[in-house]
């Protein structure tokens, strides 16, 4: 098993990444997650200075930013 923190997965803006069967973990590990990545450098006119990290279980990149952004519409 790999350890991957996700500050070190040296994404850049205008990437995007999709990583399937991931295991989380702050103290005791999870298993079963997809982790969406995806850095945007301008976000409704706005730098961005970091990636968003999405837990999903989707199945894809494009479904969970899609169903993510559709969220933070609405609230």
């Amino acid at each position: 098993m790999i350890w991957v923190r996700l500050d070190h997965l040296g994404i850049k803006p205008e990437t995007s990444l999709y990583f399937q069967g991931i295991k989380v973990r702050k103290t005791k590990p999870l298993a079963g997650f997809d982790v969406a990545c995806k850095w945007k450098r301008n976000y409704q006119g706005r730098t961005v200075d970091e990636a968003w990290f999405i837990l999903t279980n989707l199945g894809d990149l494009p479904q969970a930013i899609a169903a993510y952004k559709q969220r933070m519409g609405i609230e």
